[in-house]
């Protein structure tokens, strides 16, 4: 049986008292201690970005991480191979009602979507369009390349729709490839999507931090 690698998701409220780094070294310690693998002395926890804006540790590089914030909360992912993370929170603005949420969510899927995602978002607004806006933030913190003009070229979703029946509707914990990558999505509560984007299958798990 293949062995998964490990990616492990932290969630802290956006008002928590420690400091981002603070934080990132909370979440590593859990990771090196729940894998039995040495913590890295502090100064090796220093964190740069890329040319791209992506954020990693230099002096610690087989350790990755990627960082989402949304609503209340701020979070990280830490594995050992490199990942995109990210977290979103459902809102619906209060002057629209929830049918016009849906259909500015079609508009905007067909707009800066892949056409094969917008036609699987059009399938289940209500459910789908953050399962692909997710999976799209988590790719893009995964390459490192961040948003930009070749947005709408990638396809974060199988391209047959067979393979759309398991990634549909409000289903937790569930993975899936395209692109030659990974994706993992799963919620927390009942507004927030969370999503991996990895090199190779990992399994998850979801901790959050008092």
């Amino acid at each position: 049986m293949m062995s998964l690698h490990r990616t492990s998701i932290y969630i802290f409220r956006s008002v928590d008292s420690r400091s981002v780094q603070q934080r990132l070294q909370h979440a590593v310690a859990d990771f090196c201690d729940t894998c039995g693998i040495p913590m890295p002395q502090e100064e090796m926890l220093l964190t740069a970005r890329t040319e791209q804006g992506k954020p990693y540790f230099p002096k610690t590089p087989q350790l990755h991480f990627s960082v989402s914030h949304s609503g209340e909360f701020w979070s990280c992912a830490i594995a050992d191979q490199t990942i995109g993370y990210d977290l979103q929170k459902r809102e619906q603005p209060r002057k629209e009602t929830p049918e016009e949420m849906l259909a500015r969510q079609q508009k905007l899927a067909r707009r800066f979507f892949h056409p094969t995602e917008a036609e699987f978002v059009s399938l289940d607004c209500g459910n789908h369009f953050l399962t692909v806006w997710t999976a799209r933030e988590a790719y893009v913190k995964h390459t490192g390349q961040g948003i930009d003009r070749h947005f709408s070229e990638h396809c974060v979703i199988p391209d047959h729709q067979e393979a759309w029946k398991g990634i549909s509707g409000p289903s937790e914990n569930v993975g899936w490839s395209a692109m030659g990558k990974y994706f993992w999505k799963t919620y927390y509560g009942s507004d927030y999507t969370l999503c991996v984007c990895a090199e190779r299958p990992c399994h998850c798990i979801v901790t959050v931090c008092h």
